[in-house]
């Protein structure tokens, strides 16, 4: 797959993979979809689960006492599962966005990766607090990644994909097409820094959930597990994030032809005062997208022509 993505005219790209569900291994829209629910479930949950503190360091605990070791158990054949609550949930999403973290932390302690059972959802949850439930496994979970400073970071993300047109089946189908053929740059650019616009964020981050499968599709269409890090947020004028984006920008185009920008893809600036005061109203799924810029006065023939364009659209995902 990866070999051929950068072979492949842009016209007929899309053609070729969604023939293979994308070159990747389940549903990824509709997990995408689950993903945004669980995502306004957290921020409108009535405990805070941005920053340190006793409710999120209880659910951090609930994670690594109980419910971790309660999925071991699952797999085990010794319990059936249940879905945690919504704060164990959001603290099991934020340890495997470190797909290295999570596996060796999993192999460490249970001998296998942990993952959502068949037929179930990364990101369902149930309405109780906490996970209350015992396991009577010995294991020991450690977590080797700080799930605080996640926490953090994460705590915007909804407000860069909480537009309608992440609702939208083109617009996310789209987004797993080119979060593919980001992970096609990845393959041939393995030591560069490769910026997803957050169309593509959305749909790494949902692929993380599954860290089985992402593992096993990385090295299908990448050659290697490719590691996320979301603590790249500087975005001033020569930073790393600043520098890497127009570096993808001008690869994506190069190796595809199309713009690596998108509508209602792109940084929405930092969240206003009402997303954290409003919850409810931040969590809707009717915002609107952004207005589209005024059309190219040219037909780019670089990436860096249409960087100095879409200046205004200039840093992506990475959060």
């Amino acid at each position: 797959i990866a070999s051929s993505l950068l072979a492949f005219p842009a016209c007929e790209l899309s053609d070729c993979l969604v023939k293979m569900n994308w070159g990747l291994s389940f549903d990824v829209v509709e997990e995408a979809r689950n993903h945004r629910k669980m995502l306004r479930a957290v921020h409108t949950s009535k405990k805070n689960l941005y920053t340190p503190g006793k409710e999120l360091d209880s659910a951090i605990e609930a994670y690594a006492k109980v419910f971790m070791p309660s999925l071991h158990e699952v797999f085990a054949g010794k319990r059936e599962y249940e879905a945690p609550s919504v704060e164990v949930a959001w603290v099991w999403h934020l340890h495997k966005l470190d797909p290295i973290a999570y596996k060796n932390d999993c192999e460490a302690a249970f001998g296998m990766v942990l993952h959502a059972p068949s037929g179930t959802s990364p990101f369902l949850f149930s309405q109780r607090s906490g996970h209350t439930d015992s396991a009577t496994s010995s294991s020991q979970f450690a977590i080797s990644c700080n799930i605080r400073d996640c926490a953090r970071r994460q705590a915007a993300f909804l407000w860069q994909v909480r537009g309608i047109n992440y609702e939208d089946q083109d617009f996310l189908g789209s987004a797993v097409l080119r979060y593919v053929m980001l992970l096609g740059l990845m393959r041939k650019h393995p030591k560069s820094f490769i910026v997803p616009t957050y169309d593509m964020d959305l749909i790494w981050h949902t692929h993380l959930a599954w860290p089985h499968v992402y593992a096993s599709d990385c090295i299908k269409i990448v050659g290697r597990i490719v590691a996320h890090d979301d603590s790249v947020n500087d975005r001033t004028e020569g930073s790393k994030l600043n520098r890497s984006a127009s570096q993808t920008r001008q690869l994506f185009f190069k190796a595809y032809g199309s713009a690596w920008e998108k509508r209602g893809a792109m940084y929405n600036g930092e969240p206003p005062a009402w997303f954290w005061s409003d919850r409810a109203r931040a969590a809707a799924v009717d915002a609107a997208p952004p207005p589209p810029p005024p059309p190219l006065p040219f037909t780019p023939t670089s990436g860096q022509q249409g960087a100095d364009y879409w200046r205004g659209y200039q840093a992506g995902g990475q959060d």
